[in-house]
């Protein structure tokens, strides 16, 4: 009977968690409040794709990966990469505005954010060209 009504506890709470997860558990992904958070993923994410991309081109070099399967994978993970770094470029741009709509930004470093974001923005399209 005390096993049974200990079963049945452990089963609401984990009932409990899982909801309680899916009320307060994370963000979405274009929620800018997660912004630094979503930042860091990103960036890792990046990262990692940009080593993988690294990775493939020595396996290549070594021989231990045939010239198709390269082709195929690296076309793969560099649209990946690509369109994280969009992404990444669109997230940290929604942040920029939102911390100029809170802040006080004098008008040149508002004038540089731009420009910076407009150079990201003809380095991400040479990268999708190519």
């Amino acid at each position: 009977m005390t096993l049974s009504i200990a079963l049945l506890v452990l089963i609401a709470m984990a009932a409990l968690a899982v909801l309680l997860h899916g009320l307060l558990g994370p963000r979405e992904a274009w929620d800018i409040d997660a912004g630094r958070g979503l930042l860091t993923r990103l960036g890792r994410r990046k990262e990692r794709l940009l080593r993988v991309l690294k990775d493939i081109d020595e396996e290549r070099q070594k021989g231990t990966l045939d010239p198709t399967e390269h082709a195929r994978l690296r076309r793969e993970y560099k649209r990946e990469a690509i369109e994280t770094m969009r992404e990444l470029d669109r997230v940290r741009a929604a942040w920029v505005r939102r911390v100029a709509r809170q802040t006080a930004v004098p008008t040149s470093l508002r004038q540089r954010i731009d420009k910076e974001v407009a150079r990201r923005r003809k380095v991400i399209e040479k990268a999708k060209e190519s």
